[in-house]
């Protein structure tokens, strides 16, 4: 099986998208993030899932969870990095460095 690595900026991008469904509902919260574990542990398996995103950045891909996109890509044959993960209606080109 593939590694995961979730680059740092994705894991502040999961606290936050935890901690402010958690204001309201904490049990969404903990369900999201499992849906997200479940989700990272299939792009494990299958990374070529995600939709191909070049005009965001070379090799990078996409793939949905809810209302989140999951950004990533294959930094080698054995390895998937999440670049980052954030809800969809926000600019993607420019959290990613793309105008």
């Amino acid at each position: 099986m593939r590694r995961l690595i979730i680059a740092p900026i994705a894991s502040r991008d999961l606290k936050a998208i935890h901690d402010y469904i958690a204001k309201d509902n904490p049990d969404a919260a903990i369900r999201l993030l499992d849906r997200f574990d479940m989700r990272l542990s299939m792009l494990r398996e299958h990374p070529g899932i995600g939709k191909k995103r070049e005009e965001l950045q070379p090799g990078v891909r996409c793939v949905v969870e809810g209302n989140y996109l999951i950004v990533y890509r294959l930094a080698d044959d054995d390895t998937v990095e999440v670049a980052r993960v954030v809800h969809t209606k926000r600019n993607i080109r420019k959290l990613l460095g793309r105008r």
